[in-house]
């Protein structure tokens, strides 16, 4: 749960200082820290069609220097994202969910689903302020 909701977040973040009807572009890269040793990179990967909506691919890449010195790399994740007018939608478990309306209100909120958890709830809820 903990790697999507970051994937989730991260997403968000990025979208906050994009136009969601040119997002994300095909040269899209994020770079995240954590802990000593070990970054996430997400990136845009390639085009395709879900549902008969072109969706942009975004990959989650794990990197991390293991005990003995060693660098890995795991391709954890992928996401697939389509834009609508002010909106970003993504794409989980056979349907989209709203993930941010760049028309949005102060006041106004939304759920936003999260990958299911044994014990925990999945979904948030995004409001804007």
């Amino acid at each position: 749960m903990k790697r999507t909701l970051f994937l989730i977040l991260a997403t968000v973040g990025g979208l906050l200082s994009l136009d969601a009807q040119t997002w994300p572009m095909p040269s899209s890269e994020w770079y995240y820290n954590y802990f000593s040793d070990q970054t996430a990179h997400l990136y845009y990967s390639e085009t395709d069609t879900i549902d008969g909506f072109a969706v942009a691919v975004i990959r989650n890449e794990y990197s991390y220097t293991d005990l003995l010195g060693n660098p890995q790399n795991i391709d954890i994740e992928h996401g697939a994202f389509r834009t609508s007018g002010d909106s970003v939608f993504y794409y989980d478990e056979g349907q989209f969910f709203l993930l941010y309306d760049f028309s949005a209100q102060v006041g106004d909120s939304w759920d936003v689903r999260i990958a299911d958890e044994p014990h925990c709830s999945n979904t948030t809820t995004v409001e804007v302020m």
